[in-house]
């Protein structure tokens, strides 16, 4: 069940529900289920919020949906709360950050891709390059030996 996109009283909502349906088909379960406890763990979370995530549960389960999540995040942050938990998580100096209107934007995903390093692109609005699609898929696919992902009209080692 994916409650990425819905707010704490509806991932209760949900959560409840669910857990009444594995009581309903005899599915042992604990009663206070977390999905943060399953998805990671204290050692985990406590590093986070280190890198200034927020202490709330809604911020930690973001953050565990963030590190397990199939396609790249697509982050809603209007308070910033997310980007300085990015920010400092994944250390600026690893970290490449750009915004939508950088020139240099393609060469820098390109770089991240092949050398396998962490990207940040802010203040995205609602309209995304449709050159950036295979990347926020993970449309990662196989070419020899290499793992590679298109972007534009160019092949890039995937690391």
């Amino acid at each position: 069940m994916y409650l990425g996109a819905f707010n704490q009283k509806y991932r209760e909502l949900f959560i409840r529900k669910w857990m009444q349906q594995c009581a309903d088909f005899n599915i042992p379960l604990v009663q206070k289920y977390k999905i943060q406890q399953v998805l990671s763990d204290n050692s985990q979370i406590m590093e986070w919020q280190e890198c200034f995530l927020p202490t709330d549960l809604l911020s930690e389960q973001n953050a565990v949906i963030i590190q397990n999540c199939i396609h790249w995040p697509y982050i809603i942050d209007p308070q910033s709360q997310a980007n300085i938990w990015i920010r400092n998580f994944w250390k600026v100096g690893q970290l490449v950050i750009c915004k939508m209107n950088d020139s240099e934007l393609f060469m820098k995903i390109e770089q991240c891709i092949r050398f396998g390093k962490p990207f940040l692109i802010e203040n995205v609005e609602e309209w995304l390059d449709p050159i950036l699609d295979s990347v926020f898929q993970k449309d990662i696919y196989k070419k020899g030996f290499n793992l590679m992902i298109k972007l534009g009209d160019i092949e890039v080692q995937y690391n």
